[in-house]
């Protein structure tokens, strides 16, 4: 009986010892993460619900990762890409992924001046990545989706971005985007593409405007210069408004 009692106890002491949250709140956070909350109202939910549980920073962000990667599907790569394009008879050289969420994309709602802009660098198989969306006031840029392509960036691939951002928001606002501007830098696809948005004007990047400038001010005349093909390419070619995708 001693010995049962020795080990019962030395049991106890190592639950009590452990370093995770406990048990309710670990359930709380599970049903939190499935409800779609955010860190931030979970913070605020647990404090509602668990009063006096301390909870660190550190652990409650932790078990959110946690549990947020629970339910994920496995990470797939461009080989496995292949094999599920050629397995459905699908041009792998051909590929559209447009990525985003319901509370990303209703940031779009009310914006009037979308930004566009296409790394190389974002994912490890080299494959370009367009990122779209807005910054506010504040000089905060706020994504709306990327857009994964097996290409280079052309008119079709840009078109169909745009078109897509418009079909999305007719699904979910029931109306389309009400994009007026559209900013990036100086790709001719961006500029062909302009159809989706025929009343937006086509503003002009002024890092990349000044950056080009500076590179190739002597090697080309000033008639093959973006002054002419892309007009607004000037700071307050849009008042009030962003005049570069690269920081305000």
């Amino acid at each position: 009986m001693i010995m049962s009692s020795n080990e019962h106890k030395h049991e106890q002491e190592e639950l009590n010892s452990t370093t995770r949250l406990p048990s309710p709140i670990r359930k709380s956070v599970s049903k939190y993460v499935k409800c779609g909350l955010s860190h931030t109202q979970i913070k605020s939910s647990l404090v509602q619900d668990h009063p006096n549980a301390p909870i660190t920073e550190t652990k409650l962000t932790n078990l959110v990762s946690y549990e947020s990667r629970k339910d994920r599907p496995e990470i797939f790569s461009v080989f496995d890409l292949r094999n599920w394009c050629d397995e459905h008879n699908e041009d792998i050289n051909n590929i559209f992924v447009f990525f985003t969420t319901k509370q990303l994309f209703q940031q779009i709602r009310p914006t009037t001046y979308l930004q566009v802009d296409a790394t190389y660098k974002t994912t490890w198989n080299e494959l370009p990545l367009l990122v779209f969306g807005s910054t506010d006031a504040t000089r905060h840029f706020k994504p709306f989706g990327v857009a994964l392509i097996s290409h280079d960036e052309n008119a079709k691939c840009y078109n169909q971005l745009f078109t897509s951002i418009n079909a999305l928001a007719a699904q979910e606002f029931n109306q389309p985007c009400l994009i007026d501007h559209v900013m990036a830098d100086g790709a001719l696809g961006i500029t062909s593409s302009q159809t989706v948005f025929p009343h937006s004007p086509r503003m002009m990047c002024w890092f990349h405007m000044i950056q080009k400038c500076r590179l190739h001010r002597n090697l080309v005349t000033k008639e093959q210069w973006w002054i002419t093909k892309l007009p607004c390419w000037y700071e307050d070619a849009a008042f009030g408004k962003p005049s570069t995708n690269n920081g305000c």
